[in-house]
Formats: structure tokens, C-alpha cells, sequence
């Protein structure tokens, strides 16, 4: 039965990663088209998925424990990698299961990984966008009141 909510469970994270794919992307069209509006509500979205996957990895952690515990395996940490490693017979039909969910997991997390970059990117080239700009408006002798601001 646990394992059941193990793959329930995983399949909730999957889930709540495409979501955070989806409000960083938003997040990088909202910089790139200059919609302040849209960019506000992709990071408030942003902070309740990331509280959500929180939420969620406590909760697989706490069920690979239990696992563990019952069928007498002994990890050393609780991660899914460990328990598919050691736990394989324990684990039985669901095994492939949680697998293929991990690898989606994986998969979906390097591609957050590279907007998190893209991200970094076009809010660094926004900036110096808004530097350049503010040059051109104070003038040069006020350098250093523009590089304290942006």
C-alpha cells in the first residue's frame, strides 16, 4: 500500500514541476515583453509551487522512511535513488513505475535548471538595459548614483 502512495506521491511532484516550468517561462516572457502585471503574478505562482514541492518532498521523504522501515532496509539517506537501489524486490510491480517517474522528475528538473539560467540571462541584460538607459537621462557625473540604484 505504501508504495502506491509513493507513486501518487511522485506523480503530484511531476505534476507541480511542469507547473513551475510553466510560471518561469511566464516569468521569462513577462521580462522579455516589459509586462510588470504578468511578472508579479508568474512569481507569486512561482512561490506557491515552491511551497507546494516542498511540502510534497517532505512528504516522499517520510514515505521512503516508512518503506524502509517496514521491510527492514537500512538507507542512509532517504532518496528514491537509494530505496530503488536496495529495495528493488520490496518494491515489486510498482518499480518500473516510480522508475519512469523519476526519470520524468530528473528530466523536468534540467530543464528547470536551464530557465533558472535564461532567466538570470535576460534579467542581467534587463538591468544593464536600465543602466544604459538612466546614463543617458542623468549624464556621467552621476555615475555613482545610478550604479547604487540599479
Amino acid at each position: 500500500m505504501k508504495n502506491k502512495e509513493l507513486v501518487n506521491a511522485l506523480l503530484v511532484q511531476d505534476e507541480n514541476l511542469s507547473n513551475l516550468i510553466d510560471a518561469l517561462d511566464t516569468q521569462k516572457r513577462a521580462i522579455i515583453e516589459g509586462k510588470y502585471d504578468d511578472l508579479e503574478k508568474a512569481i507569486a505562482n512561482e512561490q506557491k509551487i515552491l511551497k507546494t514541492v516542498q511540502e510534497e518532498e517532505v512528504r516522499r521523504i517520510k514515505m521512503i522512511t516508512e518503506i524502509s522501515n517496514s521491510n527492514g532496509m537500512n538507507l542512509n539517506n532517504s532518496s528514491l535513488d537509494e530505496l530503488l537501489l536496495k529495495g528493488k524486490e520490496f518494491i515489486g510491480e510498482d518499480y518500473k513505475t516510480i522508475q519512469r517517474i523519476r526519470e520524468s522528475i530528473k528530466l523536468k528538473l534540467h530543464d528547470i535548471s536551464k530557465l533558472n539560467a535564461q532567466l538570470k540571462a535576460v534579467i542581467e541584460l534587463s538591468r544593464n538595459i536600465i543602466k544604459d538607459t538612466l546614463m543617458l537621462v542623468v549624464g556621467p557625473r552621476n555615475q555613482a548614483f545610478v550604479n547604487k540604484r540599479v
